[in-house]
């Protein structure tokens, strides 16, 4: 009789200990899960090797977003490791700018680009093609507008330009050279 009871005794113990250990651990996942949806420093997602494509109304191929990593916030930003943009104008020409890192915003239609910053125009005749190096550059994906505050560095088939900001169209390839220009050009 007495074993009765004290396996009676250690099944009650340990049902006891099952329950409060569930209690403490229901409310321990609940207060992290609470403090993880007010904490918008934790990404919703992460997504490695990133290939994206959007379009526009008419169904034209409008950009290309490759990253090798995409870590998406509750805010609608999303933090990029080695972005790489391919813009198309109206025209179906290909702008292409790369970078160490970037942000995207879903709500603004967006994009920050930063350290090591590329711009140019791989597919353009030799005459045409120039490549912008620069330390940061927004983007607004809409309307194909680019624009930097930084210094800015443009080797041209004729020549070299450096700048203290720049603002560009690249649909209508309208460049805004905002201070301190200076430039060599060869004559042909």
């Amino acid at each position: 009789m007495k074993l009765n009871h004290l396996f009676g005794y250690i099944s009650s113990s340990f049902a006891l200990a099952v329950i409060c250990w569930m209690w403490i651990d229901g409310r321990s996942l609940s207060s992290i899960m609470e403090k993880n949806s007010a904490d918008d420093t934790s990404p919703d997602f992460v997504i490695t090797q990133v290939y994206s494509q959007q379009f526009n109304e008419q169904g034209q191929l409008k950009y290309t977003l490759r990253a090798k990593e995409l870590a998406h916030y509750p805010d609608g930003s999303a933090h990029l490791t080695l972005p790489q943009l391919e813009l198309n104008d109206a025209a179906q020409s290909v702008w292409r700018a790369s970078a160490q890192t970037g942000q995207v915003n879903d709500a603004t239609h967006t994009a920050e680009l930063n350290q090591g910053v590329l711009l140019n125009q791989p597919f353009a005749k030799k005459t045409q093609n120039w490549q912008l190096k620069t330390e940061h550059l927004s983007i607004d994906l809409d309307h194909s507008l680019v624009e930097t505050d930084q210094p800015v560095h443009i080797q041209h088939a004729l020549g070299q330009l450096e700048a203290q900001g720049m603002r560009s169209n690249l649909t209508t390839h309208q460049m805004d050279l905002l201070a301190h220009v200076r430039g060599h050009y060869e004559v042909q």
